[in-house]
């Protein structure tokens, strides 16, 4: 071969080196050629975590052949639609934005099972308490002229008849489980009695003969019953039967951890004060109202008052009451010190630890129930329908899961483990409690 030729051969390698080399960096480093805009641009990535694991992701309704938890490289950056399916389980499905150069994270999706409600029991019950674990009820009906008082193990599917009494035409018994849900209290305001129950069934004596004007249970020491007679409040220890009774307490007063909690009626206010070794400080000055604690959680209170507000209150604040909202129905969540509530049309959530309030939703139709899924950003909504709303939005907006239709729930729980929602009310016509699974406890890492 002539030695020109070798030459022209050797300086087209050199050129080709050249123009390949930077473009082979180029597209290592994540840059490619847009057909849309003309021009090289560099790529994003996308993260996606779900629970549980396995989901099939799509972009823009191409399958990626890929399974979650997974990272898609080289995202040409724009606006995708990313669905997730895996079999069993209804999708999910967000818009997101890629942009060059940066990694876009949608981390803890949660899939929930495509399931119908099972009936676990078709009776209708004149009063219902669900344990603070959610895994056992205990509810009264009226049969045949009686009133009987039932247990009921959820996952165990097992009914134990604790009492049974003679009708007397109103029912407005008080079920009351203790701070772990070891003990049920059950309270007969008309007679002013109270009985005690075990989890195993086992009915417990009670060595007061006073009568009972309220019945509560210590906040947090499991085996502490609070029973308030005309002489004050009396700590029961219904493991060794010990009786402790507090001074100075009557029926407005309230044990907390380590203190005690009146609230009092003034001319033109109601009074909040807490007393501690019996020094008084008051708490909070509210509007002339009647209240009632609905839940106490470590230095948290919920009140109520009569026209439909709620007011939450943190004991140790300088300014304790944190939020005052009119609510139709709230849930709080006591391992993220979060409350979801309502006015029956609106959806919010205020967080503690932020001092801030969110608007969730707004609809047309009346929000009957809310309640938490353990992992603190999804919140189980009951109207006419029962859906799954995200608090925070994972994608460009907040994703909602339709679980259930044509449903009237009158009480709503759900699982500590996630894996469950329970309800009792109808369904289909059908009144009872159900039982609608969200996970498969293989596929659960909730």
């Amino acid at each position: 071969m002539p030695i020109y030729i070798r030459r022209v051969i050797f300086w087209i390698f050199v050129l080709i080196f050249f123009i390949s080399a930077p473009a082979l960096v180029l597209y290592t480093a994540g840059y490619r050629y847009s057909l849309s805009s003309g021009v090289v641009t560099r790529t994003g990535v996308l993260s996606i975590t779900t629970n549980p694991r396995g989901a099939e992701i799509y972009l823009d309704g191409e399958s990626t052949g890929i399974k979650s938890p997974d990272v898609i490289n080289r995202v040409m950056p724009g606006t995708y639609t990313i669905e997730l399916r895996k079999d069993g389980y209804r999708p999910w499905t967000g818009q997101v934005d890629i942009k060059s150069g940066q990694a876009t994270t949608l981390q803890g999706i949660y899939l929930f099972l495509d399931q119908d409600a099972d009936l676990l029991f078709d009776k209708e019950t004149s009063s219902l308490a669900v344990d603070p674990l959610g895994d056992t009820i205990a509810y009264t009906i009226i049969e045949g002229g009686w009133q009987e008082l039932w247990m009921y193990q959820l996952e165990k599917n097992i009914h134990t008849l604790l009492n049974q009494t003679m009708d007397a035409g109103e029912n407005e018994t008080q079920l009351t489980w203790s701070a772990n849900g070891s003990y049920l209290s059950v309270y007969d305001p008309t007679t002013s009695t109270v009985a005690l129950y075990n989890k195993d069934a086992v009915k417990l004596p009670i060595p007061i003969e006073d009568e009972i004007l309220a019945v509560s249970w210590h906040p947090s020491a499991d085996q502490l019953l609070l029973l308030t007679t005309q002489y004050g409040i009396t700590q029961l220890d219904v493991q060794t039967m010990a009786t402790h009774i507090f001074s100075q307490t009557d029926d407005t007063s309230v044990l907390l951890d380590a203190s005690i909690l009146r609230i009092t009626q003034g001319t033109t206010y109601t009074e909040v004060a807490q007393y501690v070794n019996g020094e008084k400080e008051t708490l909070a000055l509210l509007p002339k109202s009647s209240y009632n604690i609905q839940q106490r959680d470590g230095a948290y209170l919920i009140l109520s008052d009569s026209i439909g507000q709620i007011y939450l209150i943190e004991i140790h604040q300088d300014q304790p009451i944190l939020l005052q909202k009119e609510a139709t129905a709230y849930d709080w969540n006591k391992n993220a010190d979060m409350l979801v509530f309502t006015n029956g049309y609106e959806l919010s959530v205020y967080d503690a630890k932020t001092h801030s309030t969110e608007l969730i939703t707004r609809q047309s139709t009346k929000i009957n129930s809310v309640a938490w899924h353990p992992s603190a950003n999804i919140v189980f909504v009951q109207d006419s329908a029962l859906n799954a709303y995200e608090i925070y939005a994972i994608a460009n907006q907040r994703f909602v899961t339709n679980l259930l239709n044509n449903t009237d729930i009158k009480e709503l729980w759900v699982s500590k483990n996630g894996n469950n929602i329970y309800f009792y009310g109808q369904q289909n016509g059908a009144y009872g409690v159900y039982q609608l699974k969200l996970a498969n406890t293989l596929d659960s890492i909730f």
